[in-house]
């Protein structure tokens, strides 16, 4: 038998199909869009002081079930009711409307025990942290339970050693310290990342600038990019460079660099102690004063992780002394200039900050004394810049009462240690504790 032949389709057949299954697609889309934006959710969107009450109301709905907080971090829409609190978080960090939440502490807590599930979301649970850490009233949350404060810092402290690379991948610099200690190549590991110069100064005026910053650190050189302007005040923004630190007693040494024709101009460098912990202050970096020029100052940040040795601080009794004998000898002290403290970075230490409460309180500690400060609203001495240098009322006092004797015996005189009028230690002196006879030894 021959094949029966195949029927074909009417002319404009396939054009009808291919047009209905379009007509059905559109109709499907257009469903959706209005299924998702139903009057109830586009409120919430609307009006972000609904949306953080209402992501709010979910994690202590889900806080209240059973299990507690672990179940509740563990649940599947744990997830969905932190991404909308994240948001609306964010929409509100600027609003009061943070500080009226109640209670507070569960969702620290809540924050915390998500961290420690969901590696996935922890750069953001560290993020919404920041935000709520920066209102008074979470602060005080976080420090009014011992266990929630040290969990939180742990989870900010996890961040900040997470260093993003250029390629996308990240660094963690506390694991590549662990790894330099137990290979005995390092002591720890330090991230460096340039942001922005000030006020460069240059001899040849002629021609553009072609600046860079070169980092070098235990025998290990690395550079930024190169930046042409004619512009004074580069900004790099640069990726961050990530050193293994040999030992306690390195420094890490910036220069930046002005590239024409072949010749490198020097601008200014900057040598700072690499393997010493850094309290962060609230901005992306410091600024620290350019040495070998007229002016010139550059802004970086620097993170470490790993052994510190105590003993090579700013704030020992040797570092102490030496700037008590450098300025009864007249010289120029390191920690003085014209009559004023600066800070490691050489900024004078002018700014009183009374009743101002630390971002992130740890018992901090005075950097002449070291002893720990009365309270988080103590009043303390600090540089315009904001750095890593507090010094309580006490010391600034005794400090500057000691130049103005050695200024006074300037110029009389130095003939003899009796113009300095240092009281001889005998019977009818005054008991000192720890904290002033370190101030008063200095101020002396």
């Amino acid at each position: 038998e021959r094949p029966r032949p195949r029927s074909r389709p009417p002319a404009g057949a396939d054009e009808q199909r291919v047009c209905v299954c379009t007509e059905d697609v559109r109709a499907a889309v257009k469903a959706a869009k209005e299924s998702s934006m139903s009057p109830k959710k586009s409120r919430h969107y609307e009006d972000p002081h609904a949306l953080l009450l209402d992501a709010h109301g979910q994690i202590l709905a889900m806080l209240a079930g059973p299990g507690g907080v672990r179940a509740a971090a563990g649940r599947d829409d744990a997830i969905q009711a932190f991404e909308q609190f994240r948001r609306a978080t964010e929409k509100n960090k600027n609003d009061e409307s943070l500080d009226e939440l109640e209670p507070k502490a569960p969702i620290l807590d809540f924050l915390v025990a998500l961290n420690l599930s969901k590696n996935k979301y922890r750069s953001r649970i560290a993020a919404t942290l920041d935000i709520l850490l920066a209102r008074e009233g979470w602060r005080e949350a976080s420090e009014g339970d011992t266990n929630i404060q040290d969990a939180v810092e742990s989870v900010l402290e996890e961040q900040r050693s997470r260093v993003k690379m250029g390629d996308g991948s990240a660094v963690d610099i506390r694991k590549k310290a662990a790894d330099a200690a137990a290979a005995g190549t390092g002591v720890g590991a330090l991230c460096v990342r340039v942001i922005k110069a000030y006020d460069l100064s240059r001899k040849d005026s002629v021609g553009r600038l072609s600046l860079c910053v070169r980092v070098s650190l235990g025998g290990k050189v690395k550079q930024t990019p190169f930046i042409c302007s004619d512009n004074p005040n580069p900004v790099w923004n640069a990726l961050p460079f990530v050193f293994e630190v040999p030992s306690t007693g390195s420094s890490v040494l910036l220069e930046v660099l002005d590239s024409n024709f072949g010749k490198d101009e020097h601008l200014g460098s900057l040598s700072l102690r690499a393997a010493r912990k850094r309290k962060s202050n609230g901005q992306s970096g410091q600024r620290y004063i350019l040495e070998g020029v007229e002016c010139g100052e550059l802004e970086v940040e620097l993170t470490y992780e790993g052994q510190v040795n105590e003993e090579e601080g700013p704030s020992s009794v040797s570092a102490l002394l030496s700037r008590a004998i450098m300025v009864l000898d007249g010289g120029a002290p390191v920690g003085f200039r014209n009559g004023d403290i600066v800070c490691l970075a050489g900024h004078a230490v002018t700014k009183r900050r009374d009743g101002s409460r630390w971002k992130f309180w740890a018992r901090q500690k005075c950097s002449v004394c070291e002893e720990v400060f009365p309270s988080q609203a103590a009043p303390r001495w600090r540089c315009h810049y904001n750095c890593d240098f507090d010094v309580c009322e006490a010391c600034y006092e005794d400090v500057h009462a000691g130049l103005r004797r050695t200024s006074q015996a300037s110029s009389v005189g130095r003939s003899s240690a009796s113009s300095l009028e240092i009281e001889p230690e005998g019977e009818d002196e005054p008991e000192v504790g720890p904290r002033s006879s370190s101030a008063s030894a200095l101020a002396r």
